[in-house]
């Protein structure tokens, strides 16, 4: 993987280095949110946010070729890659009907590294989930209401649709 950051490059042993892969998974890269929001510093910079992530290094089984261990490199997302593993996910809620339970929302995909492109511009419609607790707190969580959607944040980069998920979570709670 050629998207490793400087820290990587200076702190990572030679060997290890060579058995390391980036993640499939992305997440909440708390760090480049922050930042980014920073450098917008404008009233709708909450509806911001940045995934990344993290890296892993695969081990070969000794006693048996076929077997791999992967053990993910202890760190946030985006702690050891750089700036073009990054995306940047701008949410802006659209409509809100309570009555049907969905929510719909307007979906900016940028790449941190080169946030001019715009790489999907969409209005996606979600299916509201509340659920409450027995400390009778009560939480929205939503999920994609058409599959082909998720399918297409997901060619983006793949289990991207789950941060949007996530990113909305955060929005509406």
């Amino acid at each position: 993987m050629e998207n490793k950051n400087l820290m990587f490059q200076l702190v990572v042993k030679d060997s290890i280095k060579e058995k390391c892969r980036e993640s499939d998974q992305v997440g909440y890269d708390k760090r480049r949110t922050e930042k980014l929001r920073e450098y917008l510093n404008s009233s709708d910079r909450y509806k911001y946010y940045v995934f990344s992530p993290s890296l892993e290094y695969i081990s070969k089984d000794e006693t048996d070729s076929d077997c791999e261990h992967i053990y993910r490199i202890p760190g946030d997302p985006g702690e050891w890659t750089g700036n073009d593993c990054s995306y940047i996910v701008r949410i802006e809620r659209v409509l809100e009907n309570y009555n049907i339970e969905k929510y719909v929302f307007n979906l900016k995909i940028y790449n941190y590294a080169n946030m001019g492109t715009l790489l999907l511009n969409k209005t996606i419609p979600f299916d509201i989930c509340t659920l409450g607790s027995c400390c009778g707190t009560v939480e929205k969580y939503v999920q994609f209401s058409n599959s082909d959607d998720k399918i297409t944040v997901d060619k983006i980069r793949k289990t991207l649709s789950n941060c949007i998920e996530e990113a909305i979570f955060y929005y509406i709670n």
